[in-house]
């Protein structure tokens, strides 16, 4: 091994011990989950996966695939596509899709999780607008706010993105109690009332109306 080499690996481990001390030091405990914890949190019910298969939960992540139908932007209104045999989406289109399964977490877990792209996706041309922060409790098909930078067909199933899980410091408030897009805890519950109109956009809210 030449000397370049070594002096990189040598770099690499001081880098991580010194991020391993800092967060020793600082007692921070709000670490994103890996695959060991993800199940374990899965299987407490802490973690809400339902849909997901085994090979979905990744090192530090869970898979998610999309639903049916979307919400496509036609003349500044939203009309409902069935993307079950492919959509071809082109340069400029904006839409709201669902993923097809659902995941979150539990009100009182201490964990709380947001959304990424998969790399793949994002190669394709595919953009996420910054709205991917998911707070503790909220569980559901989360809404995905797509916009496409080059033509592209999607159906249901694709993979499309993955879930990454963070441990929260100090106490939580549930979203189901005071959210904008669930208003329940009961997975069963929000199953059988959900349906694609969810997904449309509310009013924006004002500070002095909260």
């Amino acid at each position: 091994m030449d000397e370049n080499k070594k002096l990189t690996i040598c770099i690499i481990l001081l880098k991580s011990e010194y991020i391993k001390l800092y967060f020793n030091y600082f007692n921070i405990k709000s670490m994103i989950l890996g695959k060991k914890s993800i199940i374990e949190e899965i299987n407490k019910g802490n973690i809400i996966a339902d849909g997901v298969l085994q090979k979905m939960i990744n090192n530090q992540s869970i898979d998610c695939s999309l639903y049916n139908q979307a919400w496509i932007l036609k003349n500044n209104e939203f009309e409902l596509i069935d993307i079950r045999q492919g959509y071809n989406f082109v340069i400029g289109d904006f839409g709201l899709f669902a993923v097809d399964e659902w995941i979150g977490t539990k009100g009182n877990s201490g964990i709380c999780c947001e959304f990424k792209l998969k790399s793949t996706s994002a190669r394709q041309g595919i953009d996420h607008l910054f709205a991917g922060w998911i707070d503790t409790g909220y569980f559901s098909r989360l809404t995905l706010e797509l916009s496409f930078k080059k033509n592209v067909t999607l159906k249901s199933n694709d993979l499309i993105g993955q879930f990454i899980f963070h441990r929260v410091e100090g106490e939580t408030e549930n979203y189901s109690e005071n959210g904008n897009y669930q208003n329940s805890s009961s997975l069963e519950e929000l199953k059988s009332n959900w349906n694609m109109e969810m997904l449309l956009p509310k009013p924006i809210k004002n500070k002095f109306s909260l």
